[in-house]
């Protein structure tokens, strides 16, 4: 996979729909099924970046689906076991691309 800088004029090309789509998932099933929280808070993140100017945007998807899960969900620390239990969920044993949602 080549790998783009995005800036605001090519953002929708390099972080099309079906990967910031991707990205979000991500963060909910974390939510969900490591931190066992509801993923309301991330609809809300959601839809307040989606609505954001396309800088903002660029910048809330250089966090790691797992770290904005573990915000939203108030985990302090990410340990060894939730990152196992992350990389078990989305199919991986390689660590995510910073900026990329996993497996994109």
């Amino acid at each position: 996979m080549s790998t783009s800088v995005a800036t605001t004029r090519n953002f929708g090309d390099v972080y099309p729909v079906w990967v910031r789509d991707r990205y979000w998932s991500s963060v909910k099933r974390a939510m969900t099924d490591i931190f066992h929280t509801p993923h309301d808070a991330a609809d809300r993140y959601q839809r307040s970046i989606e609505g954001a100017p396309v800088d903002e945007q660029m910048l809330a998807f250089h966090q790691e689906p797992l770290s904005v899960a573990a915000d939203l969900a108030g985990v302090s620390e990410i340990t060894e076991e939730h990152v196992r239990q992350y990389r078990q969920l989305i199919g991986s044993d390689e660590p995510a691309q910073c900026g990329l949602p996993d497996n994109a």
